[in-house]
């Protein structure tokens, strides 16, 4: 894998002049890293060849400099730091330099991501850097600092370093199918998958791949979507890599074998075949879950159940309470309750129009737990007797 990285330095011998209490420094290093920045910790070590180093000593007779090469992320979570191993110096010439990729890496021949220090990491971003030199997200820095045969600080310790940013790409978002969504059975009826992704390099995206899976919750029993994608063994019914496209349509019973009434789950993830680029999440998106055909009656939820009398009066004395319950299964998941109370004086309103909120409401309820009461007072809802109103849970 090569990356490249553009590394300016510019290394200043300045005559003597700028001071610290007690100590007066001859040279001072300025870093620079042009973005992109690599997740790749080797990137940082191994391509800095690839860059351009500018040497200008302003002094009138050649300098011999040592130099300590430290990367680090600025919480100190990882660290990489010479140490004084740097033991070649580097003959800088009065006025202007050039260094080529043999002088620099000279620098930092002694140097090895094996030296890494990840004692601030989780397990699981330790074993990213030994197993794959991904560096975690987060603000780091690369400082090189001069010093003479002797050990003697030739630069400024608190100068000499560049600060930049590690950032994960974002994942894919699936567009279709929406969670819970059921495919349109025929015979010769395409399906789409689709889904986008925000990348804001041009470069970089069009060399994205994707990988597109589905599992077959109904045969294989899965309860949990979530840990079947991450099992390798979970059985896939397609699991295709694609680079540069961001749906596939597909026919039952030619590109995939959907079965009726069966429930499936989908999921895309994001690689980028250079390495350079790492993504949240593993690159995974979210994983939807779709039916093929019909939904089976077994898996429907029922609606709850309003246990007053089929009307209720209101009186300005009196609030209005409506007691209600709800049987949740076959669902083991906690749920939310909402209510809602619409005027329907001039005929009955579809409830999907209540529920996407096109029909405005005269009360509305707070979240609510299974079965408590809804109690609604003359100041909580702007009521007209002459009118009818419904209740909605």
């Amino acid at each position: 894998m090569k990356i490249f990285i553009k590394l300016l330095i510019i290394f200043t011998a300045l005559l003597p002049g700028l001071k610290s209490v007690g100590q007066v420094y001859t040279i001072e290093t300025n870093i620079l890293l042009v973005p992109p920045y690599p997740i790749n910790l080797d990137a940082y070590l191994d391509n800095l060849d690839q860059g351009i180093v500018q040497v200008t000593n302003l002094a009138p007779n050649p300098q011999e400099v040592f130099f300590n090469f430290t990367f680090e992320a600025t919480d100190g979570s990882i660290s990489l730091r010479s140490d004084g191993n740097l033991t070649d110096p580097a003959i800088v010439q009065p006025g202007l330099n050039i260094f080529s990729p043999d002088q620099v890496r000279n620098i930092l021949s002694a140097v090895t991501a094996d030296d890494v220090n990840t004692s601030g990491l989780t397990q699981e971003e330790q074993n990213n850097i030994i197993l794959n030199r991904q560096l975690p997200e987060g603000e780091y820095r690369i400082c090189l600092d001069a010093f003479d045969i002797n050990g003697n600080p030739l630069s400024d310790p608190t100068l000499g370093c560049f600060e930049f940013d590690v950032f994960y790409a974002e994942r894919p978002y699936i567009i279709t199918p929406y969670d819970g969504e059921v495919f349109y059975h025929s015979w010769f009826h395409f399906n789409y998958i689709l889904w986008t992704h925000n990348v804001n390099d041009f470069e970089v995206a069009n060399r994205l791949q994707y990988t597109v899976k589905v599992i077959d919750l109904t045969a294989e029993d899965i309860e949990d979507p979530q840990l079947a994608m991450l099992n390798e063994n979970t059985p896939t019914i397609y699991n295709e890599t694609f680079s540069n496209i961001f749906f596939i349509n597909f026919i039952n019973n030619l590109d995939v074998f959907l079965e009726l009434g069966h429930q499936y789950a989908v999921r895309v993830t994001a690689s980028d075949p250079f390495g350079e680029l790492a993504f949240q999440f593993r690159g995974h998106s979210e994983i939807h879950t779709f039916y093929y055909g019909y939904i089976p009656e077994e898996t429907l939820i029922a609606a709850p159940i309003i246990d007053n009398e089929e009307e209720l009066a209101f009186g300005e004395e009196n609030p209005v309470i409506i007691n209600w319950s709800h049987d949740p299964s076959p669902s083991t998941n906690p749920m939310s309750y909402s209510s809602k109370i619409v005027d329907i004086t001039d005929g009955p309103i579809p409830l999907a129009q209540i529920l996407d909120g096109s029909v405005p409401y005269v009360w509305e309820s707070e979240e609510l737990e299974n079965g408590t009461p809804i109690e609604i007072d003359s100041e909580s809802a702007d009521w007209d007797a002459e009118k009818q109103y419904a209740v909605v849970i």
